[in-house]
């Protein structure tokens, strides 16, 4: 793999620093659809406990967030927790950056 496509591997693994900014806000565009078919089907209730893992950017986790449920999220970017903060203003409640986990 040459060294530009590595990168971006590695970037869409563990975003990081003003590349995992930019790859966010991609994804956010990118993954709306199946993201929002997906809370379509979950049909969360106020109070249903619901955990989300690689939340990213947040988008999803908020609109989870707003259905009422007790929303958890991790995730294993420290750079997405911003993009997510913004969005989902209860975050530092619900959501959490997960430690490296063993391969």
């Amino acid at each position: 793999m040459d060294p530009i496509g590595r990168h971006l591997s590695q970037q869409a693994a563990r975003p990081h620093g003003l590349v995992g900014r930019v790859l966010g806000r991609i994804w956010i565009q990118e993954t709306a659809r199946v993201n929002d078919a997906a809370v379509d089907l979950v049909a969360a209730a106020p109070g249903e406990r619901i955990l989300e893992i690689g939340f990213g950017p947040g988008r999803t986790l908020s609109r989870l967030a707003a259905t009422g449920a007790n929303v958890i999220g991790v995730e294993i970017s420290p750079t997405m927790l911003p993009a997510a903060a913004r969005r989902c203003p209860p975050l530092p409640a619900a959501a959490r950056r997960c430690p490296p986990l063993p391969a």
